[in-house]
């Protein structure tokens, strides 16, 4: 019998801004490489036009320091708490021997953003 899978540990984001965009793109490359990490989910949440980013994984201590490591300024609070929410929008990268093509994600993270930026309260 297979052993239950660990539940994430959630800890919430808050980023210096602006955030350069190249530092984004250093992120979620490194955390696409780093196969010790195990799955790592980028969480954001949108309402009223404010944004809130959380990340969860398994590896604790190690993704906040591999954070903290490539985006300076970025405060890691633990203990996050996630609502349900009635949508979502899902995007997912894997390392499965090609490249991430940076443009690409650039792209979809800008779309993504714009969407968020009209969110009314409780959307």
């Amino acid at each position: 019998m297979a052993r239950p899978a660990r539940p994430l540990v959630w800890h919430q984001l808050r980023f210096a801004l602006p955030l350069a965009q190249d530092v984004a793109v250093g992120l979620v490359e490194r955390i696409l490489a780093d196969g010790s990490l195990g799955r790592v989910v980028l969480e954001l949440r949108a309402s009223s036009g404010q944004a809130v980013w959380a990340v969860g994984s398994r590896a604790g201590e190690r993704l906040v320091s591999v954070v903290r490591e490539l985006v300076p300024g970025c405060r890691v609070s633990a203990g996050f708490l996630r609502r349900a929410v009635s949508q979502a929008v899902v995007v997912s990268a894997r390392p499965i021997g090609v490249g991430l093509a940076a443009e690409r994600l650039v792209a979809v993270v800008r779309a993504v953003l714009a969407a968020l930026a009209v969110t009314a309260e409780g959307e």
